[in-house]
């Protein structure tokens, strides 16, 4: 989590130069931006406003990594004049649908390399499942979108300091929602919950599926049942869509139960309509569940 968190400080200050002083195209066209998922497509749309066309690519409970776009969703990516992405190796693939003229920006460091033995926070894609990066990752895209489109660096910047007390305010609520739970421990399907343990004060224990599509080994699978034992834990999270035969054995041998949390969120569902209604659904549920096996 250091080096995200370093990264996207080390975008915020030229960032801020951006607002201020504004560069880039000032064409009379509005900006085309696309985004890879949904709720950094939400962060992104907010601070836009009405000022720049915004659009996602990836649909609600489809994989990131391995999406492929249909013909109409393709045409609409190349009339992209922008691109904001999480990481190359998360979101990069959409680079080949892309207008050559197009300019793409990450929000992680481009220039991070994930080594595949490297499971640790350092190399975890998912920031924007932390309301702390959610705020840093607002700062990031309306700097970019100043640069694209200097001529709206005025509007982005008030957008942006609206939205930046709401992501506040949510931040708090979160805060208060786990203090009862603080030190609870889980254990994650995928290693995407990593950054809003760490924000609140919970323990992973462990981690099914360290790499995408990795299925652990019987001597993973014993360490993941000795770990879960230690640590009393009481919970498996899963992605809403996930189908896994492990997490239901590691589930019996432990006594956990299984909870499933959403990564991504849903444009149609209102209690995941936003970034901040998705922040919200999932912390809920997580605290809720974990009080339900600590009151026990």
């Amino acid at each position: 989590m250091k080096c995200v968190t370093k990264t996207l400080f080390a975008i915020v200050l030229p960032i801020l130069l951006i607002l201020s002083c504004g560069s880039g195209a000032t064409n009379k066209d509005r900006l085309r931006v696309a985004v890879s998922i949904f709720p950094v497509y939400d962060i992104t749309r907010t601070i836009a406003g009405g000022a720049a066309d915004v659009d996602f690519i990836v649909p609600p409970g489809a994989n990131p990594h391995t999406f492929e776009p249909v013909p109409s969703l393709v045409r609409r990516i190349a009339e992209a004049d922008l691109f904001i992405g999480v990481h190359p190796e998360f979101d990069g693939w959409v680079r080949e649908f892309l207008s050559p003229r197009a300019t793409v920006r990450y929000l992680m460091d481009a220039g991070h390399e994930k080594d595949d033995n490297d499971h640790s926070d350092e190399a975890n894609p998912h920031i924007w499942l932390s309301v702390t990066n959610g705020k840093r990752i607002a700062v990031a895209i309306a700097g970019f979108i100043s640069e694209a489109d200097s001529a709206g660096a005025a509007e982005y910047g008030d957008n942006l300091t609206r939205y930046t007390p709401v992501l506040d305010s949510l931040d708090r609520e979160l805060r208060d929602l786990f203090v009862p739970v603080h030190g609870a421990a889980f254990i994650e399907h995928h290693p995407a919950w990593n950054y809003l343990a760490a924000d609140y004060g919970l323990r992973i224990a462990g981690t099914i599926e360290q790499g995408h599509g990795h299925n652990p080994s019987v001597r993973e699978f014993r360490d993941l049942i000795e770990a879960g034992r230690k640590a009393g834990v009481r919970v498996i999270v899963l992605g809403l869509n996930v189908e896994s035969s492990t997490a239901r054995s590691l589930a019996f041998e432990t006594g956990a139960a299984l909870l499933r949390l959403d990564t991504l969120g849903d444009p149609a569902d209102p209690e995941k309509n936003t970034y901040v209604a998705l922040m919200r659904f999932n912390a809920r549920r997580l605290a809720e569940a974990l009080a339900a096996f600590r009151d026990r």
